[in-house]
């Protein structure tokens, strides 16, 4: 299978691409926590299933049901999960 054939069939299935871009999303940053405090610590699955609906709520709501282009809905569904993220580390490190 080409990789034209494997975009032409998440192009078409933008929930199945949601879930693949949520599960790559999640892990890189895991990886990239790990990597920055130089320790291994558990992996929190719970994380991968914020991460999961973040990602498919934003294309279920965005491409299916307001017909916005797969492309630019990635790139929101990306955008909004930094957000989201930046938000909580924020919100974790502000003093009480």
């Amino acid at each position: 299978m080409a990789l034209s054939e494997v975009l032409d069939i998440l192009t078409a299935n933008p929930l199945l691409l949601g879930a693949i871009m949520a599960v790559i999303y999640n892990i890189a940053g895991y990886i990239a926590s790990m990597l920055k405090i130089k320790a291994l610590e558990g992996y929190q699955v719970t994380k991968l299933g914020e991460t999961l609906v973040i990602f498919e709520t934003l294309f279920l709501l965005l491409s299916q049901l307001a017909g916005l282009d797969v492309k630019y809905t990635a790139v929101f569904a990306i955008g909004a999960a930094i957000v989201i993220s930046l938000k909580n580390k924020i919100g974790a490190s502000a003093p009480a």
